[in-house]
């Protein structure tokens, strides 16, 4: 195992998982899961009859739905950044032409 890494044993639902992750990503890994088990837990609340295949593929369509929206706003964002320096650029070069 290599000095920055760093064997993790991780709990999603009743599964443990055992990685190996570098030493600053741990509390990312360890986010991540609290992140997939509080949205586990609600849909056992709601869903308990369905079992914990379907509620685990319930979590992952709604992260997948979170990161797919949130790049689709980050594309926005450099579209619009792009506009307004655009735009200011062509201002600046209007001022200094008078």
């Amino acid at each position: 195992m290599s000095q920055n890494k760093e064997k993790m044993e991780l709990s999603i639902g009743s599964v443990n998982i055992n990685v190996i992750v570098p030493l600053d990503q741990q509390k990312l890994y360890t986010d991540a899961c609290e992140l997939v088990n509080n949205r586990l837990t609600e849909y056992q609340k709601v869903q308990n009859a369905r079992g914990l295949d379907y509620q685990l593929s319930l979590v992952a369509l709604e992260l997948a739905l979170d990161q797919l929206s949130e790049k689709s706003h980050t594309i926005e964002a450099e579209e619009n950044l792009r506009k307004m320096m655009s735009s200011l650029s062509a201002y600046l070069d209007k001022e200094e032409n008078l």
